[in-house]
């Protein structure tokens, strides 16, 4: 009974120190031919090919009421999948920043503007952010 409680003991300091010392990954995109666009990149233009994917991560702040949302699409970019990420830090935290990730299909050859909004609890626009998709066959 000893053994099993300093075992339990051991485990529980043990796995804060775990998840403070490995900070979440980075999202990773579908191929290396498919690129991730970060709200640094804001009014860029990015050369894809068809069949590969388009990752624009934004930093938004649920528990703020703000998110993110495409506000222009070109046609040969398919309707996004989406995804959550937290930032990476020493350990979670409630309400902090998170990254809201679309993940856009290269359906077919192109060229045009990808723009989102980020908006407020009422829908009122805080910022914006567009970039330049140009697609090309392989």
């Amino acid at each position: 009974m000893r053994a099993w409680l300093l075992a339990a003991t051991l485990t529980l300091l043990a796995t804060p120190a775990m998840a403070q010392s490995s900070p979440a990954p980075s999202p990773a995109p579908a191929s290396d031919a498919s690129p991730i666009v970060s709200e640094n990149q804001n009014g860029q233009t990015f050369a894809v090919h068809v069949g590969a994917d388009v990752t624009v991560q934004l930093q938004r702040n649920a528990s703020a009421g703000t998110r993110w949302v495409v506000s222009a699409k070109p046609a040969f970019l398919g309707d996004p999948r989406q995804a959550e990420m937290a930032l990476a830090t020493p350990r979670p935290v409630v309400g902090a920043p998170s990254w809201q990730m679309f993940i856009f299909p290269v359906s077919a050859a192109g060229a045009g503007e990808l723009a989102f909004e980020k908006q407020d609890r009422t829908g009122a626009t805080l910022e914006s952010f567009t970039i330049t998709i140009n697609a090309a066959a392989q």
